[in-house]
């Protein structure tokens, strides 16, 4: 079977986001990097990457795919 899942450090627009999410606003979003949940530090070390990065990065976690993704709301063009 083949995957089709995009590597965890392959950038990705995502046409929609979770309703959750304040700080995406139901804006699409870029995923900068991820980390896979089985790691127990996981939310931490993507908790740093997205403090490191700024320009509003932060952290979703995605169910499917079990893993913490950091992420930047995709603004317009204006």
């Amino acid at each position: 079977m083949t995957s089709l899942k995009a590597p965890p450090s392959a950038p990705l627009v995502q046409t929609g986001t979770s309703s959750w999410c304040a700080d995406c606003d139901g804006r699409p979003s870029e995923r900068i990097t991820a980390f896979p949940a089985g790691n127990t530090r996981a939310d931490l070390l993507a908790e740093r990457a997205a403090a490191a990065h700024g320009h509003g990065a932060h952290v979703h976690f995605v169910p499917r795919g079990d893993l913490f993704a950091v992420v930047v709301p995709v603004v317009a063009a204006q």
